[in-house]
C-alpha cells in the first residue's frame, strides 16, 4: 500500500507496529475525502498529488491526537481537495 508507506514517511514512523492503526485512520481520512469532495470509491481524483497530501494531513491530524491542531490540518487539507472537486472552478 503506497498510501502506508507515504503516511509513514510524513509521520517518520518506522517498523510495522502502527500499520493497522495507521490504515484504519487513512481509510477514515480518505472516506473524510470522499465525503467533502462528493466523489465515490475508485474516483481518479483520489490518486491526485494535491489529494493524497490532504489526506495524509488529515491522518496527521488524527494520530498527532491534538484537537486544538486538527481544525487547522482540515483546513490544509480542505484547500487541497477544492483544487479537484467536481465543484472546483465553478
Amino acid at each position: 500500500m503506497a498510501l502506508l508507506d507515504d503516511v509513514k514517511a510524513h509521520l517518520r514512523v518506522d517498523g510495522n507496529e502502527s500499520d493497522e492503526l495507521l490504515k484504519r485512520l487513512i481509510a477514515s481520512a480518505t472516506s473524510e475525502c470522499m465525503a467533502y469532495m462528493e466523489i465515490d470509491e475508485g474516483d481518479y481524483r483520489l490518486e491526485k498529488p494535491d489529494v493524497i497530501t490532504g489526506i495524509v494531513l488529515v491522518v496527521q491530524a488524527d494520530y498527532d491526537g491534538d484537537p486544538a491542531k486538527r481544525s487547522a490540518y482540515i483546513a490544509a487539507a480542505r484547500s487541497l481537495w477544492d483544487l479537484h472537486a467536481p465543484y472546483a472552478g465553478v
